[in-house]
């Protein structure tokens, strides 16, 4: 036919002008994109090739998938700090240098990732409040967000006596109070939070004690965690993520902490 006939002679003027510039590799255009020729200096006859496939790389959603994907002869990788897991099995078995990848996103939950952030903010009543009753919903008592809802601020006389809030005395001329009873604002509280977003993993929750400061003159808040408090959040639920993998991997698969290099 005559298409064939193009074919081969556009086939037979590629390896033609590949020889001319000696090219040892070539691609003509009729060819699919995986196809290639190598010319053979010797015989001058172009030998065509097929390339092997791009190994495969996927996306999970669970640890048991994870081990699925790696099965027995697979290593499976866990990163706190790059917040993934992965696993690469060989892509031919024995071949080290070809291997499929599947990997796990661990991204943070919304009130984990507030906490890592939070250092330095400043929050007005209503931003607190707000904060409390949202992002932590669930995270802290339901006694403590009423506290910060129903704090009052107002301007005292300059004899008004000052009302302690915790161990700070506020200036003669503010004073904060809680709604009916005059008692002394909370120091501290303590947030229970979740800290992958995965499924298999939102209910887990983990204690963040953190420092509470008011601000009497700018009548603001602030929620400071204390030292290594989110840290340790964060090495407990690494420690449990590690634990559902050693439970879900195949007997044979290399269970480590870092990354794959490939």
């Amino acid at each position: 036919m005559m298409i064939e006939n193009d074919a081969v002679v556009t086939l037979i003027e590629t390896a033609q002008k590949a020889k001319e510039v000696e090219v040892k590799e070539f691609r003509p255009a009729v060819e699919p994109s995986d196809v290639y020729f190598l010319y053979d200096t010797k015989n001058g006859i172009p030998v065509k090739h097929t390339a092997e496939p791009h190994p495969q790389a996927i996306a999970v959603l669970g640890t048991q998938d994870l081990a699925d994907f790696a099965g027995a002869d697979g290593t499976i990788y866990y990163n706190d700090k790059t917040n993934s897991a992965a696993a690469t099995k060989p892509v031919v078995s024995g071949d080290v240098t070809r291997r499929a990848k599947a990997t796990l996103a661990l991204p943070f939950q919304s009130a984990f990732a507030t906490l890592t952030q939070i250092h330095g903010k400043t929050f007005s009543q209503r931003e607190f409040w707000n904060l409390l009753r949202t992002t932590f919903l669930n995270a802290v008592s339901a006694d403590f967000v009423a506290a910060v809802k129903n704090v009052k601020w107002s301007a005292a006389g300059a004899d008004e006596t000052s009302l302690s809030v915790g161990k700070e005395s506020l200036g003669r001329n503010i004073v904060a109070e809680l709604s009916g009873n005059g008692a002394s604002f909370p120091e501290s509280v303590t947030l229970r939070v979740g800290v992958w977003d995965v499924l298999e993993f939102r209910d887990d929750k983990y204690e963040v004690l953190c420092a509470v400061d008011t601000n009497h003159v700018e009548k603001t808040f602030r929620l400071i965690p204390v030292e290594n408090a989110v840290a340790r959040a964060r090495e407990r639920a690494t420690i449990d993520l590690r634990t559902a993998l050693e439970g879900a991997k195949a007997e044979g698969a290399l269970l480590v902490y870092g990354n794959p290099t490939n």
